[in-house]
Protein backbone atom coordinates (compact mmCIF):
# COMPACT_ATOMS: atom_id res chain seq x y z
CA UNK A 1 0.00 0.00 0.00
CA UNK A 2 0.79 3.45 -0.75
CA UNK A 3 1.46 5.57 2.39
CA UNK A 4 2.45 9.46 2.34
CA UNK A 5 3.04 10.42 5.95
CA UNK A 6 1.41 13.06 7.72
CA UNK A 7 3.50 16.43 7.20
CA UNK A 8 4.18 16.99 10.67
CA UNK A 9 5.84 13.52 10.69
CA UNK A 10 8.15 14.35 7.38
CA UNK A 11 10.74 15.78 9.21
CA UNK A 12 11.18 13.06 11.83
CA UNK A 13 11.36 10.70 9.20
CA UNK A 14 14.24 12.63 7.03
CA UNK A 15 16.24 12.59 10.42
CA UNK A 16 16.04 9.23 11.72
CA UNK A 17 17.00 8.07 7.62
CA UNK A 18 20.10 11.13 8.01
CA UNK A 19 21.34 9.38 11.48
CA UNK A 20 20.54 5.57 9.69
CA UNK A 21 23.03 7.19 7.37
CA UNK A 22 25.24 8.26 9.73
CA UNK A 23 26.13 5.20 11.37
CA UNK A 24 25.98 3.12 8.00
CA UNK A 25 29.18 5.58 7.04
CA UNK A 26 30.97 5.65 10.65
CA UNK A 27 30.28 9.90 10.54
CA UNK A 28 31.45 11.15 13.89
CA UNK A 29 30.88 14.79 13.25
CA UNK A 30 27.58 16.14 11.39
CA UNK A 31 24.83 18.94 11.40
CA UNK A 32 21.49 18.88 10.50
CA UNK A 33 19.80 21.31 9.01
CA UNK A 34 16.02 22.37 8.95
CA UNK A 35 13.68 25.12 8.75
CA UNK A 36 11.21 23.91 11.98
CA UNK A 37 12.57 25.58 14.71
CA UNK A 38 10.01 23.73 16.72
CA UNK A 39 11.46 20.24 15.72
CA UNK A 40 14.99 21.36 16.66
CA UNK A 41 13.76 22.41 20.12
CA UNK A 42 11.99 19.32 20.50
CA UNK A 43 15.16 17.35 19.26
CA UNK A 44 17.57 18.86 21.49
CA UNK A 45 15.14 18.90 24.73
CA UNK A 46 13.68 15.64 23.98
CA UNK A 47 10.51 16.99 24.98
CA UNK A 48 7.97 15.21 22.79
CA UNK A 49 4.87 16.26 24.60
CA UNK A 50 2.23 16.09 21.19
CA UNK A 51 1.47 11.83 20.81
CA UNK A 52 4.74 10.20 20.08
CA UNK A 53 5.15 7.67 16.64
CA UNK A 54 7.08 4.77 16.74
CA UNK A 55 9.29 6.53 14.45
CA UNK A 56 9.66 9.06 17.09
CA UNK A 57 10.43 6.75 19.00
CA UNK A 58 12.91 4.92 16.97
CA UNK A 59 14.96 8.09 15.99
CA UNK A 60 15.32 8.58 19.73
CA UNK A 61 16.87 5.57 20.30
CA UNK A 62 19.18 6.17 17.41
CA UNK A 63 19.97 9.83 18.93
CA UNK A 64 20.60 8.07 22.25
CA UNK A 65 23.06 5.66 20.95
CA UNK A 66 24.83 8.50 18.50
CA UNK A 67 25.10 10.25 22.09
CA UNK A 68 26.67 7.60 23.80
CA UNK A 69 29.40 6.66 20.41
CA UNK A 70 30.65 10.48 21.17
CA UNK A 71 29.01 11.03 17.85
CA UNK A 72 28.87 14.57 17.71
CA UNK A 73 25.32 15.91 16.31
CA UNK A 74 24.50 19.56 15.69
CA UNK A 75 20.54 20.84 15.16
CA UNK A 76 20.52 23.76 13.15
CA UNK A 77 18.02 26.02 12.56
CA UNK A 78 17.45 27.81 9.15
CA UNK A 79 14.91 30.38 8.24
CA UNK A 80 12.43 29.67 5.83
CA UNK A 81 13.33 28.70 2.16
CA UNK A 82 12.05 31.58 0.44
CA UNK A 83 14.18 33.96 -1.17
CA UNK A 84 17.81 31.90 -0.50
CA UNK A 85 19.01 30.26 -2.75
CA UNK A 86 20.81 27.30 -1.23
CA UNK A 87 17.35 26.37 0.19
CA UNK A 88 15.62 27.57 -2.96
CA UNK A 89 17.64 24.74 -4.64
CA UNK A 90 17.16 22.33 -2.19
CA UNK A 91 13.27 22.76 -2.13
CA UNK A 92 13.20 22.38 -6.14
CA UNK A 93 15.86 19.02 -5.78
CA UNK A 94 13.13 17.66 -3.12
CA UNK A 95 10.52 17.88 -5.38
CA UNK A 96 12.73 15.67 -7.87
CA UNK A 97 13.04 13.70 -5.84
CA UNK A 98 9.89 13.20 -4.16
CA UNK A 99 8.65 12.45 -8.09
CA UNK A 100 11.22 9.64 -8.27
CA UNK A 101 8.30 7.32 -6.68
CA UNK A 102 11.75 5.48 -5.22
CA UNK A 103 10.82 2.70 -2.66
CA UNK A 104 11.64 3.25 0.86
CA UNK A 105 10.88 1.16 3.65
CA UNK A 106 9.82 2.51 6.83
CA UNK A 107 7.73 1.53 9.63
CA UNK A 108 3.88 2.64 10.24
CA UNK A 109 2.05 3.64 13.24
CA UNK A 110 -1.41 2.77 12.79
CA UNK A 111 -2.61 6.37 14.00
CA UNK A 112 -0.10 7.41 11.51
CA UNK A 113 -2.00 6.24 8.63
CA UNK A 114 -5.61 5.36 10.15
CA UNK A 115 -6.47 8.92 8.56
CA UNK A 116 -5.19 7.81 4.67
CA UNK A 117 -7.24 4.56 5.16
CA UNK A 118 -10.35 6.47 6.00
CA UNK A 119 -10.08 9.01 2.87
CA UNK A 120 -9.12 5.93 0.99
CA UNK A 121 -12.76 3.97 1.87
CA UNK A 122 -14.94 7.26 1.62
CA UNK A 123 -13.25 7.91 -1.67
CA UNK A 124 -13.70 4.21 -3.10
CA UNK A 125 -17.23 4.60 -1.81
CA UNK A 126 -18.42 7.24 -3.67
CA UNK A 127 -16.94 5.90 -6.82
CA UNK A 128 -18.74 2.55 -6.39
Amino acid sequence: MRYQYAQRLLIFVAIYEALKLVFKKGITDVCIFSDSLSTIEKLKDNSFKAKISYNIIKMNKLLNQAFSRSVSIVFAWIPGHVGIKGNEEADTLAKVGTNLNVPMKVSVEGRDIFPNIKVSIIEDFRES
